[in-house]
């Protein structure tokens, strides 16, 4: 063989410090992204008077002091997220923790738009939120989806936190 004819080869010979690079700017990527998402902040006149706002390196909760631990309406995401397309990096919905009192009780109520998970993870109800679509850098593109994220949270405290204090009273008044 006297000459590399596959064009690919020869352009990744030609420019594979500038690829190398560029693939250590994307390895570098899902810490941009959980930044991100830890950067959001919940607007207080969104959220009822007593409400617990947690700020985790996976996630947003939202409880009620009456709730137990861990028990919240929770705006999580995976540690290597990396907005592939359609990927469900990202989440908000019911979070319990692992083998929780409430799971049977509340994974039996019929949640309109909410996915279920296994008693495994502690996901009675749960819905995927898509990356950003499109150029989500230009502009203030990034702004509105943040903006969509948060309101996506507040939708799922709507929905889903009179399930919980039912969920709660009803456990509380077993024998």
């Amino acid at each position: 063989m006297k000459r590399i004819e596959d064009e690919r080869i020869r352009f990744y010979l030609k420019h594979r410090q500038q690829i190398e690079e560029w693939v250590r700017v994307g390895e570098e990527l899902p810490g941009f992204v959980r930044e991100f998402y830890a950067s959001l902040r919940i607007p207080e006149i969104a959220c009822e008077t007593g409400i617990k706002i947690e700020y985790e390196n996976w996630g947003i909760r939202l409880r009620r002091p009456k709730w137990p631990k861990p028990v919240a309406i929770e705006l999580g995401w995976v540690n290597n997220i990396s907005w592939r397309d359609n990927a469900q990096e990202v989440w908000c919905g019911i979070s319990l923790g692992e083998k929780s009192l409430y799971y049977d009780w509340l994974s039996r109520q019929v949640i309109k738009g909410y996915d279920r998970s296994s008693t495994r993870w502690g996901y009675p109800a749960y819905k995927g939120i898509g990356p950003p679509s499109g150029n989500s850098w230009e502009g203030d593109n990034l702004e509105k989806y943040g903006n969509s994220v948060i309101e996506a949270l507040l939708q799922a405290w709507s929905n889903l936190a009179p399930l919980v204090d039912e969920a709660v009273l009803h456990q509380h008044n077993q024998p």
